[in-house]
């Protein structure tokens, strides 16, 4: 017997009974069965009306799990292992299946990073953070071929008036520079209309704009950059570091595929662990999934070492792999030193 024809049984039998219960049960097609049986259960002891309650007031905060199995195919069996251990543990079965649900939209939200799926390969990861890399610098070109248009706008009058900016505190004449471009870049575009809370007349005010140019262009794709980098969970580089070397990171599609690797692979991580697959009888110190990715990236650089060639002064060729095999990091010939 089917979940629908088991609830609509201990149902009224009315045809909006019947489109309540249909409705429920395929938003949650892999948990119908298990409802089913609640809502009988339900409803022999208090009543379909009863039973109708139970099923809205449990079944709203729940998903459907094979939704997230499917999304993340390369744990799926992980995942549905972790879901059924939380169902147990609980006192009841609607409890823990709020649990297990709960826990399976936490993994998606982490697993899932600003689009990138974590558990996907590498030449995934790869084009992500090019595509991160490339939005960046057309932003940044679209910044500099905005300077004229901003300077010929400004020199016409056709500008609102622009952020009354403090005094700068450096000593430096560069100090004081820098001050000023990074109070513009963080300050609202001067393009953008005025906030509702401002009075119309005050925006009519005269008041000269800054000139736009390179520095202050920097310190707006800077910014920008950073916001990018926090949206998907990755820390920006230091502020200590110069302006320059900052955006020159953020640019770089090594530096955003190095950030990406790590953040993905701590998140894959934690949620195996969550998912009770590291322990004496599955992966003793880490999960068998990230000894697979450790054992693929030793793998692409042995390809990449065994693709390049040295030569040395004798006119001999060796493969950087073979000399890497006769370094001091090999366990084989550490003894042999």
């Amino acid at each position: 017997m089917s979940a629908l024809a088991l609830a609509f049984q201990h149902s009224s039998g009315t045809k909006d009974c019947y489109t309540f219960l249909q409705a429920h049960f395929e938003r949650l097609p892999s948990l119908a069965q298990t409802l089913a049986e609640g809502y009988a259960h339900v409803s022999k002891r208090h009543g379909h009306a009863a039973a109708n309650c139970w099923l809205r007031r449990n079944a709203q905060d729940l998903i459907d799990p094979a939704s997230i199995y499917r999304r993340f195919q390369a744990i799926n069996h992980d995942l549905e292992r972790g879901f059924n251990t939380l169902v147990k543990r609980a006192s009841t079965t609607i409890e823990g299946l709020k649990a297990a649900c709960e826990w399976l939209a936490s993994v998606q939200d982490r697993l899932v990073v600003h689009g990138l799926n974590a558990t996907h390969d590498d030449e995934a990861m790869t084009n992500h953070a090019q595509a991160q890399a490339v939005a960046l610098e057309r932003e940044y070109s679209k910044l500099v071929g905005g300077i004229a248009e901003h300077n010929r706008r400004l020199r016409l009058g056709l500008l609102p008036p622009p952020l009354n900016l403090k005094t700068p505190k450096a000593r430096t004449l560069s100090g004081q520079a820098r001050e000023v471009a990074l109070q513009i870049a963080t300050s609202r575009n001067p393009l953008s209309p005025p906030l509702g809370i401002i009075p119309l007349m005050a925006v009519f005010r005269w008041h000269r704009a800054p000139v736009m140019n390179l520095a202050v262009v920097n310190e707006m794709a800077l910014e920008k950059a950073r916001h990018r980098a926090r949206l998907q969970g990755i820390n920006p580089p230091s502020l200590k570091l110069k302006s320059s070397v900052q955006l020159a990171k953020l640019t770089d599609y090594l530096w955003w595929r190095r950030q990406l690797r790590r953040l993905c692979g701590r998140r894959l991580e934690q949620v195996q662990r969550e998912a009770h697959r590291v322990h004496k009888r599955a992966g003793i110190y880490c999960s068998n999934v990230t000894l697979d990715r450790r054992r693929s990236q030793k793998n692409r650089t042995r390809a990449l070492l065994e693709a390049l060639e040295a030569i040395n002064q004798e006119g001999q060729v060796y493969t950087l792999a073979e000399l890497a095999e006769l370094g001091l990091a090999n366990p084989a010939t550490d003894g042999q030193h």
